[in-house]
């Protein structure tokens, strides 16, 4: 990360715990996590529960043939951790 944004990072921190500002600090890391709940979310806004909803991912089109790189684009992206078409 690069430096600047990490001492601004810092800084909101230190203020947040200054002023005594609820504040909820997560990472995309975090929310990633299998075992993530999203009810840590929910509580700190003080939204009414609705039942986990875990990430999902849904393939919207059925025939890929029409994209003309498709394979340069495969190639780029996929991964175990991003999935495959």
């Amino acid at each position: 990360m690069d430096h600047k944004i990490q001492i601004d990072i810092e800084n909101w921190k230190k203020l947040l715990l200054e002023k005594k500002i609820d504040h909820l600090e997560l990472t995309y890391e975090d929310i990633l996590e299998s075992n993530f709940d999203l009810n840590r979310i929910w509580d700190f806004l003080d939204v009414r529960r609705y039942p986990q909803q875990l990430p999902t991912t849904h393939k919207i089109i059925r025939n890929y043939n029409f994209i003309t790189n498709l394979d340069e684009i495969k190639e780029s992206m996929e991964s175990k951790k991003n999935g495959y078409l």
